[in-house]
């Protein structure tokens, strides 16, 4: 054989690293060569869905012609000004467009990024969101805004691409670096008439707070080669970091709520109104004065500048299954909260009253609702999963949360309204909220009542969903060749340990009776669907959970393991032991391996993995106690119930 006794070689952009075990076989373990190409480097680290040109753009709500003309004119004119400044920094090349949720601040900054294009002037645009998949972290900002200067300032496409040719893990290092590296040092060397825009919108939709701290340093340090917009909520971090003088130095503030928008909404409830007239199947019942003046006065007090409430008027209003003239009486009856003093009281009653007008079971309502919203935070983790957005059709949400089929959609089918839903049994498609502003009512024990839920209670029974889904799996596993990437499995072997480790000390109970055994079916799914022997890739072992977790659940000095410690540990101890497992015993390329051949994979996993931890931590389950903390202990039994 022309690879005889060959160890440690490399064939077209790969390497190969021969290992020979004790019977003499040998086995090669195959490494594609690392992507080094700039430009490829740059278009895998981007975000695409964040630019104003995406298919997310192209489906979002815009402001209507003629509308928000005054404050879309006072950014653009301010824009225009400081773009103009040539050979030297304008004093204030920052501008801060601050709002209230519902406000309608993402519609006037698309508006805004538009007419910037059509001048000329927009170099990038960024635009965050906790409701579509990795746009609510910092990550992915200045690849895709650096993507951008590649195509709208050409001049500094050669420069980018050669400082990314001398440091091919940029993307790797903080947002600071790269802004230094790709962004200020390039922009040095060239030259141009003209200050070009940076649009962000969202900064509010990051999740993480101390990533929001970093975003606004990078934005200073764009701010000083660009002209930066940047749109949020006045949430107290974004607006203590703001009132500092580095920020106050170099910052212009146009508040949203210093604008009348009483003409615009009144605009938009007439062409709703009217829309509604000539397209309704009740039309020919409806006069051309409905609504009266005085019914459309009303609702433009109610909506009290934010957007969200008409337009979820609208959507109530307009439902053909129903005579519109009623729908709007049920609208105009609602009283909010007597004690509630906030300016969304109108929307939280309307929210209240389409909530609870659906006719179905809350517990349930609650349950998809909360489940949807943790859904959207899933991550697609590396290797051949990464390019997977995990769905939430009604479908899939059926099948995850252990409903007959169909139930999400009768559950949902009132509520168009508040969400955009795929058609009925549509195995694609994401269920999606109309408005960040339902998110907000939900997570508020205070405006949403028994509707409201925490976080880490949700996360606790996604948890516990995703162990039920993989144990359900091991008993009867589907050949390859018939694996979906739809399914509740796939679901939860990619989002077990996310779920796991944003669960609560005060929830861990929740989780009921998890073990190591548990954690082990998340390699044997990937060992079973993944080509790991082929490929060579161990990100996938990657479960490990920050140290930081752990500390947040346990008290070390009491010397009792919680359940990370658990998982951490076992991770770290038998990870090269799944390694070489991997190797021998992996699926290769074209591979196809029947449900007998998986179960029999899956007994040598047990015997030479699982059992060999088994004599030092027996099985292991939680037990709630110790105050808020919860202890894992071993239990009478020496066996892993999932192993046995």
């Amino acid at each position: 054989m022309a690879f005889n006794k060959a160890r440690n070689f490399s064939i077209a952009n790969a390497t190969m690293t021969a290992t020979t075990i004790e019977d003499r076989r040998t086995f090669v373990q195959w490494t594609p060569a690392p992507v080094t190409d700039p430009m490829s480097l740059l278009r895998e680290a981007r975000e695409v869905e964040a630019m104003h040109t995406s298919k997310t753009a192209a489906y979002a709500p815009k402001c209507k012609p003629g509308s928000r003309e005054q404050i879309i004119g006072d950014i653009v004119g301010w824009v225009q000004m400081a773009c103009s400044a040539q050979g030297y920094v304008p004093p204030r090349s920052l501008l801060w467009f601050q709002g209230p949720a519902g406000g309608g601040k993402t519609c006037i900054m698309r508006e805004v990024a538009g007419r910037c294009q059509q001048q000329g002037l927009l170099a990038a645009t960024y635009f965050f969101s906790t409701r579509v998949p990795g746009l609510n972290r910092e990550d992915p900002f200045v690849a895709t805004v650096v993507h951008q200067l590649t195509s709208s300032m050409p001049n500094l496409k050669p420069s980018i691409l050669e400082a990314i040719s001398n440091n091919s893990s940029i993307f790797e290092e903080s947002l600071e670096t790269q802004v230094d590296m790709l962004v200020l040092n390039t922009m040095e060397a060239v030259a141009f008439p003209q200050r070009m825009v940076i649009v962000v919108d969202g900064l509010d939709e990051c999740q993480s707070r101390d990533e929001r701290a970093d975003l606004l340093q990078v934005l200073r340090k764009l701010s000083r080669s660009f002209v930066v917009i940047m749109a949020s909520r006045p949430d107290f971090d974004i607006r203590t970091t703001f009132s500092t003088p580095e920020f106050q130095r170099i910052t212009h503030s146009i508040r949203l709520q210093s604008y009348d928008a009483t003409k615009d909404i009144r605009t938009f409830f007439c062409d709703g109104f009217h829309n509604i007239r000539q397209t309704h199947p009740a039309r020919a019942s409806l006069p051309e004065s409905w609504p009266a003046e005085r019914i459309l006065n009303i609702l433009i007090e109610k909506s009290s500048g934010c957007y969200a409430y008409p337009a979820t008027v609208m959507k109530y209003v307009n439902n053909p299954q129903r005579h519109p003239v009623s729908l709007l009486e049920e609208v105009l009856e609602l009283s909010p909260h007597p004690t509630q003093k906030t300016p969304l009281k109108e929307l939280d009653a309307l929210y209240g009253h389409i909530l609870s007008t659906s006719g179905t079971d809350r517990r349930l309502m609650k349950c998809i609702l909360h489940s949807i919203m943790c859904l959207h935070l899933v991550i697609p983790t590396e290797g051949d999963f990464r390019t997977v957005y995990l769905s939430s059709s009604p479908a899939f949400l059926d099948q995850l949360l252990c409903l007959s089929p169909g139930t999400t959609d009768i559950v949902l089918h009132n509520l168009h309204s508040l969400i955009s839903i795929p058609e009925p049994n549509a195995v694609e498609g994401q269920i999606m909220f109309h408005h960040k502003s339902l998110e907000d009512y939900l997570k508020s024990e205070e405006r949403s009542g028994e509707l409201f839920q925490t976080e880490s209670e949700t996360h606790s029974a996604l948890t516990a969903l995703c162990v039920l889904h993989l144990r359900k799996w091991e008993e009867e596993p589907e050949p390859t060749d018939q694996h979906s990437r739809a399914s509740a499995a796939f679901y939860a072997c990619n989002a077990l340990t996310h779920h796991l480790a944003r669960t609560g000390p005060s929830d861990i109970h929740r989780v009921g009776d998890i073990g190591i055994g548990d954690l082990g079916l998340k390699w044997k799914y990937r060992i079973a669907y993944v080509n790991t022997s082929k490929n060579g890739s161990y990100a996938l072992w990657d479960s490990n959970v920050p140290w930081r977790l752990c500390f947040e659940h346990h008290d070390r000095s009491t010397r009792t393991s919680c359940i990370f410690c658990v998982f951490d540990n076992f991770n770290r101890s038998r990870v090269d032991s799944i390694k070489d497992f991997t190797r021998i015993h992996g699926r290769e390329d074209g591979q196809v391996w029947n449900t007998a051949k998986i179960k029999q994979t899956f007994a040598k996993f047990d015997q030479e993995i699982v059992k060999a931890r088994r004599q030092d931590i027996s099985r292991e389950r939680v037990v709630p106690g110790h105050g808020q903390r919860s202890r894992w202990l071993p239990t009478k039994e020496r066996k892993l119930r999932l192993v046995e």
